[in-house]
């Protein structure tokens, strides 16, 4: 449907902004960025899928 068109892209552009933010705001530490990697990789493999599909 065209609102999933709409959603994904906007949600998808919102990313990088939460994320830098939220790097900003947590202690950067070697042990949480190590976690945030694996974490932001999986969102972002997800992401990649849907819009693929």
């Amino acid at each position: 449907t065209p609102s999933d068109a709409t959603i994904k892209p906007t949600s998808f552009t919102f990313s990088p902004i939460i994320i830098f933010s939220l790097y900003s705001v947590i202690p950067c530490s070697k042990h949480l960025l190590k976690i945030w990697s694996l974490i932001l990789n999986q969102v972002f493999q997800l992401t990649h899928n849907e819009i693929k599909t």
